[in-house]
């Protein structure tokens, strides 16, 4: 989970110092980057809930408050990195078999993931999502059923000097091919049917962790053998 805190001026120094420091009152964190930017006139700072290690926080639904957050769960400082929000699709093919109901994962660059990609211009994000699992799974564009939205997920990472904050629009898929080619120009070097509980430990990413949680029971239901 991604927080989020304003900082006008000597307060960014500070942070950039010592973290947000103790507080009695508490620290607001905003769970929505649209929440903060309403009211931030200043820098908007990314936090990393996993790896905050916040003592004695409450989490409510909009926001978590803390007495305190450590230098180590800030994502874009020193040196401060503005934020870019983009748009991504994503697909989580599924099937049922004799072994249980399974999701097709991808390995990438040494760590099992989800297809997945950034949106093109003029695109929606359920095309997004159709184009990047036909084309990193290599199949053809009938091959592949979408069958409902399924969830979001929002991660963040350095590119050059800014900060990407990527919100990926998920799908439950089918597909009715056997067969893949793994899309090596994007690094993409396998494709395996994966035992759903297998693929919430296999996936490198706590986003998708808690995405395959999430999804689980509707999978289920709109999956057949």
């Amino acid at each position: 989970m991604l927080l989020y805190t304003c900082a006008r001026g000597s307060t960014y120094a500070d942070i950039a110092k010592y973290g947000l420091r103790q507080s009695g009152m508490g620290h607001r964190l905003p769970r929505n980057f649209e929440a903060a930017q309403k009211t931030c006139d200043g820098r908007i700072l990314v936090i990393e809930f996993s790896k905050a290690d916040l003592e004695r926080f409450t989490i409510r639904d909009d926001v978590v408050i803390a007495p305190a957050v450590p230098l180590t769960a800030f994502r874009n400082v020193n040196p401060y990195a503005p934020v870019e929000r983009i748009g991504a699709g994503g697909g989580l093919v599924v099937r049922r078999n004799e072994a249980g109901l399974q999701v097709l994962l991808i390995h990438r660059r040494g760590v099992w993931d989800l297809p997945k990609g950034k949106l093109d211009p003029g695109e929606s994000v359920e095309q997004c999502a159709r184009r990047e699992v036909v084309e990193e799974l290599g199949l053809k564009d009938q091959d592949i059923e979408v069958v409902c939205p399924i969830g979001r997920t929002v991660h963040g990472y350095r590119e050059d000097d800014k900060f990407m904050l990527k919100r990926t629009h998920w799908f439950l898929m089918r597909t009715s091919s056997s067969s893949f080619r793994p899309q090596a120009e994007e690094d993409i070097d396998a494709v395996d049917w994966v035992a759903w509980n297998d693929a919430q430990k296999t996936v490198r990413f706590d986003t998708l962790r808690d995405l395959l949680k999430a999804a689980k029971t509707v999978a289920s239901e709109n999956t057949r053998t």
